[in-house]
């Protein structure tokens, strides 16, 4: 007899597949997880069984790890406990998240509600480009409606035009929609026969199915720093942050003596960052708090995307309706300056 108790099926989170629980009456089995399509085995132990049950700990971590390597968030899986010829067995289409979310009770209806981002709303500035990704088990290619307001210099009323399109494919049952503020811009001067530098963008939502995301433009932002980064849904995600930066140089280098004079040499040279936010409401401050954690921040400059390492943080979360602060301190990756 080999029965896997707690036996995952349909959507879940990668989180919620901490252990498994197998009941036998042999002496031990042999468990596997082993992803479906390219046949790429995870783990196969053999577990000793103790009083009917052998007990699998920590399997989240493995396939997180695995998610994370391959730069995915969704993953079909198929699980196997099997002794000999008695064996048995879990398909589950796991989606990527590292934490435990309260609100997601029901993972299928929270995946059909929300895109794969922590927020409803955004602040962006003027010249933002990103993408909203989201999961979907639709068979056919589903489609998005942008909404966007602006105003025209020189004329009172604001305008408003929709834009309705088809999600781009990411992977498997992973889509997303690009967003360029700068085309949104060219669009509407087309729609009015005017000068583009003539546009300003207020506000635009997005909607796609049962999802929705509102965003806001703040000029102040154009002054931030953005950073881009792999969220709790190993998802790209981004912030542009209002902040003070202090910039630090640091040199390190040898000193030789040659003949009557005194030359360096081995010279290194680094700069690093320290981050001090204005203020934020809370839910940019846990989004400053998932950027900090994640496994995975860059920063692009002039569409060459540059690997950001995070040295130091302190972000403390106050209760109630309060804005919030952060600290951080970053330095980019290369091991060389890199000049904006």
């Amino acid at each position: 007899m080999v029965i896997i108790r707690n036996k995952p099926s349909g959507t879940i989170f990668s989180s919620s597949l901490s252990e498994l629980i197998i009941s036998s009456d042999n002496d031990y089995v042999e468990l596997s997880l082993r992803t479906v399509g390219d046949e790429i085995t995870l783990y196969k132990e053999n577990l000793w069984v103790y009083n009917g049950s052998a007990i699998a700990y920590n399997l989240s971590d493995i396939i997180e790890n695995y998610m994370r390597e391959k730069g995915i968030s969704m993953l079909w899986l198929q699980i196997t406990a099997q002794y000999l010829d008695q064996h048995d067995v879990a398909s589950v289409h796991i989606v990527y998240c590292d934490a435990m979310l309260e609100s997601a009770d029901d993972v299928s209806v929270f995946l059909s509600n929300n895109f794969l981002t922590r927020l409803n709303t955004k602040r962006v500035d003027p010249d933002s480009k990103f993408s909203l990704y989201f999961y979907s088990s639709a068979s056919d290619r589903e489609m998005y409606e942008l909404e966007y307001y602006f105003f025209i210099e020189g004329v009172e009323d604001k305008k408003s035009i929709t834009i309705r399109g088809y999600v781009d494919d990411e992977s498997e049952n992973i889509y997303s929609i690009g967003i360029n503020m700068a085309d949104l811009r060219r669009s509407a001067a087309l729609a009015f026969h005017v000068d583009s530098s003539l546009i300003s963008i207020s506000s635009f939502s997005v909607r796609c199915g049962e999802r929705s995301m509102d965003f806001f433009i703040d000029k102040s932002l154009q002054y931030g720093q953005a950073f881009f980064f792999r969220n709790i849904f190993n998802a790209w995600d981004f912030i542009i942050v209002p902040a003070l930066t202090s910039e630090s140089t640091e040199v390190e280098h040898s000193l030789a003596d040659v003949g009557s004079k005194s030359v360096s040499y081995d010279r290194n040279v680094s700069k690093s960052y320290e981050v001090l936010t204005g203020p934020i409401d809370t839910d940019e401050a846990k989004l400053i708090a998932d950027m900090v954690a994640s496994h995975e921040i860059c920063r692009i400059i002039k569409d060459v995307s540059y690997p950001v390492l995070i040295t130091d943080s302190e972000c403390i979360i106050k209760d109630g309706e309060v804005l919030q602060t952060a600290k951080f301190s970053w330095r980019y990756a290369v091991n060389r300056v890199v000049m904006n």
